[in-house]
């Protein structure tokens, strides 16, 4: 299994995320940094008509941030890399 799966996968399971990880996950998903204001981190994807706002907590990932992404990722149909 990939890193990127085992990643999407632990994500799945409800397990905390860091802040890097959850950044990365999106970005598996073709979600790319469009801009940074102060702590918020914003991502699009070309694909999608909502964009991401992610917010570090001490270098944790938001709960409700891992699920909108996850949310997402199902009602657009989004595959890793795809």
């Amino acid at each position: 299994m990939s890193k990127k799966r085992k990643l999407y996968d632990k994500a799945l399971r409800g397990a905390d995320l860091t802040f890097d990880e959850l950044t990365a996950l999106a970005g598996y998903f073709g979600f790319v940094h469009i801009r940074r204001a102060g702590s918020h981190t914003f991502m699009a994807n070309s694909n999608v008509t909502d964009t991401l706002n992610f917010q570090s907590d001490r270098g944790k990932a938001k709960g409700y941030q891992i699920k909108q992404l996850l949310r997402l990722i199902e009602q657009e149909g989004l595959t890793i890399d795809g």
